[in-house]
């Protein structure tokens, strides 16, 4: 019995001083803290320094630009952070819905969907504009989160009913509210809407995004093109779409966009407000585009 209770009161003993070791006023020894409680920069439990995280940078293509007029709360598309990280001419940008949560310096923060609240830059970020709307004129607003064109085919009492016109499909009439609808005039290029690009002889369809002036004072847009590919282009080499007037007659030649190109096409039908049916040379298939993605085929000869 005498042995079995000294027994005891060593192991309990011992197991009092198996937790953390503490200093003479009570806080735990620095060196002893749970390796979550490190700092990043310091020394890791290994012993091996970790560098300092980068900084991100809001602004990687050094676009010009001025913060917008927006209000915290306010619904805008913009380059999701991981996009923005990476980006640089030619890589892969798409614009999403995002919220406005407040600025940070020149930047504004927003937040795209349930998504951690970034800075960005305001070169990557389109704001809906307001605008008199009524049936036939060219919009964006967001389809499954991400940027898409389309026409208003009417209005219903605090409703504007879409017409999403570039999804290479039909989809059933949509009803939006205000504040989610960029408002786009014919003609006229603007960020959120579409265009056409001449370079080196060709013809390409782009998305604007935004357009500033440059160290050499030459005004360029940043545009996205086939597959996402993020491009500056000056601003004399872009034709907006869609035109002011579009004449073409069924079974005339028009131009339509396919696979990042504007390439001939036989205009066979017409679903007004903002659908049209094409169809390509040398093929059977018929392709349905919307008012920015279809021109005359002699509107780049005039200019």
């Amino acid at each position: 019995m005498r042995w079995s209770v000294l027994l005891w009161v060593m192991v309990a003993a011992g197991s009092s001083g198996c937790g953390e070791e503490r200093l003479a006023d009570g806080v735990a020894d620095p060196d002893n803290l749970p390796p979550t409680a490190a700092s990043v920069s310091g020394p890791s439990p290994a012993g091996v320094v970790l560098p300092p995280r980068r900084p991100f940078d809001s602004n990687p293509l050094g676009l010009p630009g001025r913060p917008p007029e927006v209000e915290e709360g306010q619904r805008v598309f913009a380059v999701p952070q991981r996009m923005l990280a990476q980006a640089r001419q030619g890589s892969s940008l798409v614009l999403r819905a995002a919220t406005v949560r407040g600025r940070e310096g020149n930047d504004l923060v927003v937040r795209v969907g349930t998504g951690i609240p970034y800075p960005v830059h305001p070169a990557y970020v389109v704001v809906p504009r307001p605008g008199r709307m009524g049936r036939g004129t060219p919009v964006f607003a967001a389809y499954r989160g991400v940027l898409r064109h389309g026409v208003v085919k009417n209005l219903s009492l605090d409703r504007v009913v879409v017409r999403y016109t570039d999804l290479g499909f039909k989809l059933g009439d949509q009803k939006l509210v205000r504040q989610r609808i960029g408002v786009l005039q014919p003609g006229r290029l603007m960020a959120g809407g579409q265009a056409v690009a001449r370079q080196g002889g060709q013809l390409h369809h782009v998305q604007l995004v935004s357009v500033g002036v440059h160290s050499d004072g030459k005004k360029r847009w940043l545009v996205i093109g086939h597959g996402g590919a993020a491009q500056l282009v000056e601003e004399t080499a872009l034709i907006a779409l869609p035109p002011r007037r579009f004449k073409a007659k069924l079974g005339t030649t028009v131009l339509a966009a396919w696979r990042g190109g504007m390439v001939p096409a036989e205009l066979l039908a017409l679903d007004r407000p903002g659908l049209f049916t094409v169809k390509r040379q040398r093929t059977s298939r018929r392709l349905l585009v919307g008012p920015g993605m279809i021109m005359e085929a002699g509107t780049a000869k005039r200019r």
